[in-house]
Order: structure tokens, then C-alpha cells, then sequence
């Protein structure tokens, strides 16, 4: 019942004026397939488990808290830079 009123709908338009939601409600879903299938496959296999954690920073807030600690921010001035 719903569909030719669909189908004449698109008919009557330009496609120019639908067609670009469609591709976004197309490409959405395949996009989100895609990665939702990766991640679901790296759950299974171990060796992608392991690639993937390669790839991470291994940083930490600690880690990155004592880097700046040491440093005096209260001696910093404030430096006009020239114009380019």
C-alpha cells in the first residue's frame, strides 16, 4: 500500500533532490556493517586481537601528569608574534 505512493513520489521529483540522502542512508549502513564485523572479528581471532593492540599508545595520564609537573608554568610571559 505505502509503496506506490513511495514510487510516484520518487517519480514526480528530481532525483537530484533524493538521491543524495539515499546514498547517505545506503552508505551508513554498509559503513557501520563494516565496522561493526571488524570488530566482532577481532574478538574471535587472536592474531587480529594482537594487531590491534599494537597500534595503541601505550600512554597514561600518570605517565603524562609528571612530564608537565616538573615544568614552571608561572615564569611563561606572553610573546607577541609577527605578522606573516
Amino acid at each position: 500500500m505505502l509503496a506506490p505512493v513511495v514510487m510516484r513520489t520518487l517519480q514526480e521529483q528530481d532525483p537530484s533532490e533524493w538521491s543524495s540522502h539515499a546514498v547517505v542512508i545506503v552508505g551508513g549502513s554498509f559503513g557501520l556493517h563494516e565496522l561493526l564485523q571488524i570488530q566482532y572479528d577481532s574478538k574471535i581471532d587472536p592474531e587480529l586481537e594482537k594487531k590491534k593492540n599494537l597500534k595503541m599508545n601505550k600512554v597514561s595520564l600518570e605517565s603524562e601528569y609528571e612530564k608537565i609537573k616538573d615544568s614552571t608554568l608561572d615564569d611563561s610571559r606572553t610573546q607577541a608574534l609577527g605578522r606573516s
